[in-house]
C-alpha cells in the first residue's frame, strides 16, 4: 500500500503518543477495544474549554495513527466544541493525502471527535 509523505511523517512522529494522568483533567474519547485489535483514544487537556495539549493511543493502521497525530498537533488552542467541525473527513483527507482506501481513518477520527462534543459543552460552561 502506498502512503503519502504526510502520512509517513505523522506516522513516525511519536511526540503525541501516550496519555495524561488522572489528575490532569483530560477529556477523553475512545473507540474499539485492544482485545479485538482495533483501538483508538484521543485525550485533550484544556483551559476554559480550549485545548492546551493532546495525546493519543492507537492499535490500528498507519493511516489511522497519522490522522490521530495530525489532530493532536493541530488542535492546540482550538475550542473542544469545535474539534469535530474543524477536523472533517474532507479536511483530513486533503491535509494528509489519504488514498481512497485510507479514507476510513479520517471518518473514524471525525466520529471519535463527535463523541467529545457533549462533554465539552459542560466544560465550556464552567
Amino acid at each position: 500500500m502506498f502512503y503519502s509523505e504526510q502520512v509517513l511523517h505523522y506516522f513516525n512522529d511519536m511526540q503525541y503518543v501516550g496519555e495524561f494522568g488522572v489528575d490532569e483533567g483530560a477529556v477523553s474519547c475512545t473507540q474499539g477495544s485492544r482485545e479485538q485489535g482495533d483501538f483508538c483514544q484521543l485525550q485533550f487537556t484544556h483551559q476554559t474549554g480550549n485545548v492546551t495539549q493532546a495525546r493519543f493511543k492507537v492499535l490500528g493502521t498507519p493511516a489511522l495513527t497519522a490522522v490521530l497525530a495530525y489532530v493532536c498537533e493541530k488542535s492546540t488552542g482550538l475550542a473542544l466544541t469545535e474539534l469535530a467541525a474543524t477536523f472533517t473527513p474532507d479536511n483530513l483527507i486533503e491535509a494528509l493525502g489519504l488514498s481512497s482506501v485510507q479514507e476510513g481513518a479520517a471518518m473514524r477520527v471525525q466520529g471519535l471527535l463527535q463523541t467529545i462534543h457533549p462533554s465539552a459543552e459542560e466544560v465550556s460552561d464552567v
